[in-house]
């Protein structure tokens, strides 16, 4: 159920925890490389993940937190 209820978030999800007794769940979460970005770079602009876009001219790396940020990098090939 929990990885249903993050999936299924359009824009962002927002975990609390106790932070003296996290679960195995967050803990798994928080250490795993990001899907689709085995690089994981994080966002210039709010630190947030970039992860693979496409844009009409090319392949570009994009801030997870967007559209609140536009943070970009160029997909180097």
């Amino acid at each position: 159920m929990f990885y249903v209820a993050i999936t299924r978030a359009r824009h962002k999800n927002y975990l609390l925890y106790d932070t003296l007794n996290p679960s195995k769940f967050l803990t798994e979460l928080m250490q795993a490389p990001t899907i689709g970005n085995p690089g994981f770079q994080k966002c210039p602009e709010c630190q947030g993940i970039l992860v693979k876009r496409k844009g009409h001219h090319n392949e570009f790396y994009g801030c997870s937190n967007y559209p609140q940020c536009n943070g970009t990098r160029p997909l180097l090939t």
